[in-house]
């Protein structure tokens, strides 16, 4: 399999649209189950990797290695999420405290959507970079040689990112670990 990405891939790097959307046909539901994790919503995660196939498609020329691909369009990826998280910042904080609608209406949640909520949250403290390692890593269950790869760092810099934000996510929720 990773023979036929690679041939697709220096098909696709030669201008070849078909061999582009079968490479990609092979990718896009890591793409959007990453871009949903990262992003917490399907309308923004779809955007994303919507995006990051355009913006692929039209820089497969700059790819260097076609083994690489995976790598690459997952880099492209994270910056289209990490625009996207400042987009929603930005828009954030021009709402007004007194606008925000009062989310407390008395129901009770049920103990696994308590639990949701407060992973969502302990993600939402993470930096960008740290909350890509994570759900790399326990969503994606890539190696942290693949992730240093997509992310341009070194192994060990991922796991020691893994490991320093697997323990702000604990300190947050209040896990012993």
């Amino acid at each position: 399999m990773a023979q036929e990405a690679e041939a697709l891939a220096a098909r696709a790097k030669q201008g070849d649209a078909q061999a582009f959307g079968d490479l990609y046909a092979t990718v896009w539901r890591e793409l959007y189950k990453f871009a949903y994790y990262y992003l917490g919503n399907p309308e923004d995660a779809e955007d994303a990797v919507q995006e990051t196939a355009v913006e692929a498609y039209k820089g497969i020329g700059r790819l260097k290695e076609p083994a690489a691909f995976k790598g690459w369009i997952f880099a492209i990826l994270t910056v289209c999420c990490k625009r996207r998280v400042g987009a929603l910042i930005r828009r954030r904080e021009q709402v007004q405290l007194e606008e925000r609608p009062d989310l407390s209406d008395g129901r009770d949640q049920s103990e696994s959507m308590s639990l949701s909520l407060e992973l969502r949250e302990a993600l939402d403290r993470l930096t960008a970079e740290e909350r890509a390692v994570v759900l790399l890593t326990v969503s994606e269950g890539y190696k942290s040689h693949e992730i240093a790869a997509m992310l341009h760092m070194t192994g060990g810099g991922v796991r020691s990112k893994l490991s320093r934000a697997l323990k702000k996510m604990r300190k947050y929720i209040n896990i012993e670990g």
